[in-house]
């Protein structure tokens, strides 16, 4: 029997278009994560330090153009 204190993804996934939310700077991270390939995950989990580090490198990557797009949001909103 499972734990009912469980927390899964899945149980949070519940946010961004599917609810009919506005194109968010969460949802779009929770889209992102979604995404990652599974040699992104195995390697950020990864003992080796080169592996390690060439996972967050990627992740890195890809999490810029959302941070820029939310700094860009930023300045047209203030």
């Amino acid at each position: 029997m499972p734990d009912r204190f469980t927390f899964r993804f899945s149980d949070a996934c519940h946010c961004g278009k599917e609810t009919g939310m506005p194109d968010s700077p969460d949802s779009k991270l929770n889209q992102l994560l979604r995404r990652l390939p599974d040699w992104i995950r195995r390697d950020l989990a990864s003992t080796d330090a080169s592996r390690r580090t060439r996972a967050e490198d990627s992740l890195h990557a890809m999490l810029m153009p959302l941070i820029a797009d939310e700094r860009a949001a930023g300045k047209d909103a203030g």
